[in-house]
């Protein structure tokens, strides 16, 4: 036995026969009905009030009232509801008439026959409609929760035409950090944000970034250069999106200034040192051959005191601070000293019952080219990947709510 569906059907009409005549061809129609007659504009607009309608119909002509007046209240209070009028004197210029205004179908009453399909379109037309509306509203959402996190990242941002290179857009801190305003930056190939004749080799390094899937930093070496022509250290990470139907490249730029002006810094006295490691705003500490801790600073203490680690660290080794790091570390610290070459590394921990992703980064501090120590900084960037798995999931979203969307949605820059 075929489900009968449910409809709730505000009639606009004088005529109680005509209503119950109406009201017989919807339940032979397979349509369990809830439905109320109102024949005045004060009766409809308190019908509107008191409860959602799925579908309006209307007589054209009533003597106190009209179909046209009826179709106009509805629309001042509820737009996605279909409306049909039904006469028996309606003629075709008045039956356009009423569809331009906004009517989804009209009907002869001596042709009920087209009343049962004229109903069933117009409520699939405004099913369609309102999935239509919400997709709208769900893009409107995520474009917009896409920019708050795109402007307020602390890492400059560039998008750039993976074609062409020229960049498309930049955020707050792309600003800041060049010295120029978005409506310059936007425009410029991409290659202009570094130093000039290097072009080729920042081409390779972007590539490079985008397979990997991680920052680049080449040593350190690598630079963006502001408005002023200043050379500002940067680290890089790239990936590739696909915004609108078209390849974009995405790159992220991280000042590092402050970390290079630390590492160089390890070269000069210990007093010098240790007062430089103290003003750094990262949790740093200093290990030697033995894997004991020989200098910290004082976001250090900060930094374990706040996740219940041990504060007077000097003179431990770093498992002993540090229970739950693995046989993985060790190797690590051995790598550096024995290659001499700077390590970066990411690691996920449980920690003061909560999960952190911690960037690690070891620096191998050289006398007489020998690494007699590594200095490792340690920076939370726990929020960071928050906002860049954000920042995935929202164009993902994006694009598989205009790959799903009914109708065709186009995406003009």
């Amino acid at each position: 036995m075929e489900e009968r569906k449910q409809l709730n059907v505000l009639i606009v009409e004088d005529s109680l026969d005509d209503a119950l005549l109406l009201v017989d061809d919807l339940k032979r129609g397979g349509y369990d009905l809830e439905y109320e007659r109102v024949d005045t504009a004060r009766d409809m607009r308190a019908a509107l009030d008191r409860k959602s309608w799925d579908l309006v119909i209307a007589d054209y002509s009533m003597p106190w009232f009209s179909g046209l007046s009826a179709l106009r209240i509805l629309k001042e209070k509820r737009e996605d509801v279909p409306f049909i009028v039904v006469s028996g004197t309606i003629g075709e210029d008045v039956a356009v008439e009423a569809v331009k205004a906004g009517a989804s179908d009209y009907v002869m009453k001596d042709k009920t026959a087209r009343l049962l399909p004229a109903i069933d379109r117009a409520l699939r037309e405004a099913e369609a409609g309102r999935r239509h509306k919400r997709t709208e509203e769900a893009l409107k959402a995520s474009e917009a929760g896409y920019r708050a996190i795109f402007n307020e990242a602390n890492d400059a941002i560039f998008l750039a035409e993976a074609e062409t290179g020229i960049i498309i857009d930049a955020n707050k801190k792309a600003e800041e950090l060049l010295g120029l305003p978005a409506d310059m930056i936007i425009g410029m190939h991409q290659t202009r944000l570094h130093p000039k004749g290097e072009e080729e080799r920042y081409r390779k390094i972007f590539e490079q970034s985008v397979l990997a899937g991680w920052a680049v930093s080449e040593g350190s070496d690598l630079y963006l250069c502001g408005k002023d022509g200043r050379l500002i250290p940067v680290e890089i990470s790239s990936s590739r999106l696909r915004i609108g139907g078209r390849e974009v490249l995405q790159g992220i730029f991280r000042d590092i200034t402050e970390r290079k002006r630390a590492e160089q810094a390890l070269q000069e006295s210990e007093d010098r040192y240790r007062r430089t490691l103290d003003s750094m705003g990262d949790p740093i500490h200093v290990v030697d051959r033995d894997m004991r801790i020989i200098l910290i600073n004082g976001m250090f203490r900060k930094w374990n005191e706040k996740l219940g680690f041990e504060t007077e660290a000097v003179g431990k080794t770093i498992f002993e601070v540090y229970p739950f790091l693995t046989q993985k570390a060790r190797n690590e610290y051995e790598r550096v000293f024995e290659s001499g070459q700077m390590l970066m590394t990411e690691e996920t921990v449980d920690v003061a019952d909560r999960i952190m992703i911690a960037e690690i980064r070891k620096i191998p501090a050289l006398e007489r080219g020998e690494v007699v120590r590594v200095v490792t900084v340690v920076r939370d960037i726990t929020e960071q990947r928050h906002a860049e798995e954000a920042l995935r999931q929202s164009e993902e979203h994006f694009r598989m709510l205009i790959e799903n969307a009914l109708d065709a949605i186009v995406i003009v820059d």
